[in-house]
């Protein structure tokens, strides 16, 4: 009941007015006005659109604990009445289960007394076959004899074994009788039951849609909350900035902004290369995200449990680029690969491998929106090799499952990752786990490593702020000289920070040698163990010297559109000399870019279709799909099978030969 009192002294006496909230309506006007309407219309003003947010939530709470019950049962959220209604479910089944007992006792008596009703019938069936066998050779108008004492014994046996036969069958009367009647009873019993059991189900099954539609509201409004809130705290910060702030991206940069430094002493490189850099022009900005209303909801209470990676969903909850495109982002920290390169000792080029790794985790931490499902044989290249070192390529070589490949080179070394995932629904949170392997190696040291990723949790779904979490534990090994890290990605906590990581370096002795300790999404230190301690707990514990810096997150704009660090920004830019196959040719991702979410959604279904369409015709011909720049092969270290480059790609792009490249678009 929502009551009406002027002013907060009236609270103790009789209000002014009163509505139902069990059947009100509660609409939105404006951003401070609101109305609830029942037998009456109120009109309501808040001090804030916060304010009004907080009451529209608070009201919709409040009717949704008042559900009305069926008349038969008294329903209700306390747990007194929850306590009743598992009561009487549960005299009810006690009853049933008294029913279905009083049958099986008659049907053992039917089953006892047939047997014996069965006996005597065979034992005077016997008799009767023995007087008609019998000879009768006396006249047939002859006296009968008078019967003998020998005949006395035999009229007896016959006697009392009809009188049995008599009382078996009055015995079975009265069972069959009391089993006709108890069925009766049990299905009285149960067809009553079955309308009560009905109504109850009723009564959940509309307490579950209301919850849900709550649900839905609630997210809807939490997510018009915190949108004013950034925007009210991005106007107060407006012009104010410190080391551990964000800042704002410029509208043009040069390439030199990714990575103008030398690898190892961090010096500025050659002043030709410099002004080389400078020369090539990479963009910086993307329009910004439209603020359009997702009704996340209504999208994923059908797929609790399902394998998302087989779903299509609309592009409301995508981010302009694709898979391939986010497995490239991973890379945005390859000047540590540069700086492993140049390690003189296994020692040494193990910690900045290890400092990689975690940082590929980094531009995951606010990334919630989806990347768009590559098609099968599309590609993505992204060549900074006169600028900074580094070129990568990459392909989709399967659709079901999907799986991704790439294959990236710097100076002085090679990468090779496959990438696989199954993503399921949970109802609380999205998990998404990788499958697949990920294989470096360097030429100086002839150094082969190779990891694989951990679990991914996206939290908050549905009501909150969604964020990110890396769950799990994996091993770096090096599988020449033996080295290895042990990685464990720890959950989060209340009593600690979250996303921290925890790292133990061992040599090809085994023995632990330093201690990776940080946060995958901001830092990463090492400190040289000088004594392992042993420990009653699961997490052995050591004394180390002073740690020492491995990596730190670069600063991001906030004002970035889908969190995009510059690495991600520069991506998907139009290049004319990439393969027809490249995901910068994705209409659907360019439409969403430039705020299309419309024709993007269109867009993206005719790009599905036509891959139905084409993978049909390979099923038809019985033939299959064929890489055009990887082939499957066995590494020698690890003898697992995975997808390699080729190597003709930068070949063919020289010359501008795309005669492989199929029309996926």
């Amino acid at each position: 009941m929502l009551s009406y009192y002027r002013t907060e002294e009236e609270i103790t006496r009789s209000c002014r007015g009163k509505l139902n909230l069990q059947n009100c309506a509660i609409t939105s006007e404006d951003h401070i006005c609101f109305t609830v309407s029942a037998s009456q219309t109120w009109h309501l003003k808040a001090t804030s659109e916060t304010d009004k947010l907080r009451w529209i939530t608070t009201l919709e709470e409040s009717r949704l604990r008042i559900t009305p019950a069926p008349a038969s049962i008294q329903y209700g959220d306390n747990d007194v009445n929850r306590h009743n209604v598992k009561n009487q479910v549960q005299s009810s089944l006690n009853f049933l289960q008294t029913k279905l007992e009083n049958l099986t006792t008659c049907q053992d008596l039917i089953c006892k007394h047939h047997q014996a009703l069965q006996r005597h019938l065979n034992e005077l069936d016997r008799y009767c076959t023995k007087l008609e066998e019998a000879p009768s050779s006396a006249p047939l108008f002859s006296v009968p004899p008078s019967p003998s004492k020998s005949d006395a014994p035999q009229e007896n046996n016959i006697s009392n074994l009809v009188k049995s036969i008599k009382e078996r069958a009055t015995l079975f009367r009265i069972t069959s009788s009391a089993m006709v009647s108890a069925c009766v009873e049990y299905a009285n019993a149960a067809q009553d039951q079955s309308a009560e059991w009905e109504r109850i189900f009723n009564h959940e099954q509309a307490c579950l849609t209301q919850y849900e539609d709550a649900l839905e509201c609630l997210a809807k409004q939490n997510s018009q909350l915190e949108i004013l809130v950034v925007d009210k705290v991005a106007n107060h910060d407006d012009g104010e900035c410190s080391d551990d702030e964000f800042f704002d991206a410029k509208n043009e940069v040069t390439a030199s902004s990714l990575r103008l430094f030398d690898n190892t002493s961090g010096n500025l490189g050659d002043e030709n290369e410099v002004l080389k850099m400078a020369s090539k022009k990479i963009r910086s900005t993307i329009p910004p995200k439209p603020d359009m209303p997702q009704n996340l909801w209504a999208i994923l209470k059908s797929f609790v449990g399902k394998d998302l990676s087989r779903i299509a969903l609309p592009v409301n909850f995508s981010e302009p680029l694709s898979s391939l495109q986010r497995l490239a982002e991973s890379l945005q920290y390859y000047h540590l690969l540069d700086r492993a390169a140049c390690s003189t000792s296994v020692e040494e080029q193990i910690l900045h491998v290890a400092a990689f790794v975690v940082s590929t985790y980094s531009t995951s931490r606010d990334k919630v929106s989806k990347p768009f499902n590559p098609l099968l044989g599309e590609t993505f290249e992204f060549d900074l090799s006169k600028e900074v070192g580094i070129r990568l390529i990459s392909e989709q070589v399967s659709h079901h499952p999907p799986i991704s490949a790439l294959h990236a080179e710097g100076r002085g070394w090679k990468m090779h990752e496959e990438l696989s995932m199954t993503s399921q629904f949970r109802g609380k949170c999205l998990q998404i786990t990788p499958l697949g392997e990920t294989h470096l190696i360097f030429e100086n040291t002839k150094t082969h490593y190779s990891w694989r990723k951990v679990v991914t949790l996206v939290n908050n779904v549905i009501v909150g702020w969604p964020w990110i979490e890396h769950v799990g534990e994996f091993t770096i090994t090096e599988h020449n000289k033996k080295h290895s890290v042990n990685f464990n990605f720890l959950p989060h906590s209340y009593l600690a920070t979250a996303h921290r990581v925890r790292g133990i370096v061992k040599n090809s002795d085994r023995k632990s040698t330093h201690l990776l300790t940080g946060w995958w999404d901001s830092r990463l230190e090492s400190a040289p163990i000088t004594q392992e301690l042993s420990s009653n707990s699961s997490q052995t514990e050591y004394v180390t010297d002073s740690s020492t810096l491995l990596w730190k997150k670069d600063a991001v704009s906030a004002n970035s559109p889908y969190y995009f660090t510059p690495f991600a920004i520069a991506m998907n830019a139009k290049d004319p000399t990439v393969a027809p196959t490249d995901s910068r040719y994705r209409t659907d991702i360019r439409m969403l870019e430039e705020g299309n979410w419309e024709e993007a959604n269109q867009e993206k279904l005719r790009l599905e279709s036509k891959q139905r369409v084409q993978r049909c015709l390979l099923e038809e011909t019985g033939e299959c799909y064929s890489p055009k720049w990887f082939s499957l092969r066995t590494v020698s270290n690890t003898n697992s099978d995975l997808y390699l480059y080729d190597g003709d790609y930068w070949t063919c792009k020289k010359v501008a030969d795309w005669k492989r490249c199929p029309s996926i678009f």
